[in-house]
């Protein structure tokens, strides 16, 4: 008799209790951040700001005679990159 108590009890509120948190779910309402309203001049600036910080690093490494790696020797291309990517993610993260 015991376990049949929790069971009716249960079978009575949990559909009520689905009900409830799907109307609650529908009046979400999602603020996007700035990065989510603006992709593309977030993307630009990350990718600028990615290509300024190798240029600048490079010139430090050319000064010390230290090897370059990728980066360092393309900071273009990886600026793009760097960019692209974070768009990407910011596209992808917003729905």
């Amino acid at each position: 008799m015991a376990v049949l108590v929790p069971a009716a009890v249960m079978l009575t509120v949990l559909p009520f209790a689905q009900i409830g948190a799907q109307a609650q779910a529908s009046h979400v309402v999602h603020h996007r951040n700035f990065a989510q309203r603006h992709p593309m001049l977030t993307s630009t600036a990350a990718g600028v700001g990615t290509y300024a910080a190798l240029k600048a690093d490079a010139a430090r490494k050319k000064r010390l005679h230290q090897h370059l790696n990728f980066a360092d020797r393309h900071p273009m291309l990886t600026g793009f990159g760097a960019g692209v990517v974070t768009h990407h993610i910011i596209k992808k993260s917003t729905h």
